[in-house]
């Protein structure tokens, strides 16, 4: 399996200021060299207020990177897989980290599955704008993406892999569009979805009643997801999104 290959990247940064006018200017400008072959370099030109510093800009450019998106019902086994497309393609993926405000469940250590947060900083943040989206995915209970998570995983030259609700992934791909790969994942039917479910046990019965619920909700937006992928046997979909994410990744 190949790693995609790099691009050239020529990086300017300009800062404007008068001394009436204070400008920050949140539009940046690209530039597509076409004689170069295999690999043209890309230009950008960034205009920053004075306190952005050179990293901060160069973070924003990397928007060009990729990124692989899988949303499923709860239950459906998306973190199964992503964990497994993390073990066999390391060298080209790294995954985000979201932000919870839920409690974490035994084992899950804060930083590696999830940031938990407090309510009250969830918020702070998203007044910040440290999220690159968020959404209240159950009642009470906030996720969301951290611009420090993807920017990170951008300099270190990977694609980044999301593991997010219906909502998120939606958002992300209508931000990114085709940069972005969004994978849905879902059980062979609402009867296998509910047994994991009861199975896993995690929750109380009105937090499992409200998450079949939700399930159900969810499965009607599939149809907006770049491709579908019915988990049933566990091999079968570990072949299946390598090869997606294989030639998501190998085409320009």
């Amino acid at each position: 399996m190949n790693p995609t290959p790099q691009k050239k990247i020529f990086f300017f940064s300009f800062r404007y200021e008068t001394i009436v006018w204070r400008f920050s200017i949140p539009i940046f400008f690209l530039w597509r060299f076409s004689p170069f072959r295999n690999s043209p370099p890309q230009i950008y030109l960034v205009i920053t207020d004075q306190n952005t510093d050179l990293y901060t800009s160069k973070s924003i450019c990397t928007t060009l990177e990729k990124l692989i998106i899988f949303s499923a019902p709860s239950g459906s086994g998306k973190t199964t897989v992503v964990k497994h497309l993390l073990g066999v393609m390391h060298s080209q993926l790294a995954f985000s980290v979201s932000a919870t405000t839920r409690t974490p469940r035994p084992g899950e250590l804060d930083g590696r599955e999830y940031h938990f947060l407090q309510l009250d900083d969830f918020h702070q943040k998203v007044k910040e704008g440290a999220f690159l989206e968020h959404e209240e995915v159950y009642a009470g209970i906030l996720y969301g993406t951290l611009w420090s998570e993807v920017r990170k995983i951008w300099s270190e030259g990977k694609a980044v892999v999301f593991d997010v609700d219906v909502k998120g992934g939606l958002n992300l791909k209508r931000q990114f569009g085709d940069q972005a790969l969004a994978v849905f994942l879902r059980p062979p039917s609402v009867d296998v979805l509910m047994e994991r479910l009861t199975k896993r046990s995690t929750e109380v019965e009105h937090q499992l009643q409200e998450r079949i619920a939700k399930a159900n909700y969810e499965l009607s937006f599939e149809s907006q997801y770049d491709t579908v992928v019915v988990n049933d046997k566990l091999e079968d979909t570990f072949a299946t999104c390598e090869k997606l994410v294989s030639d998501f990744l190998s085409n320009p």
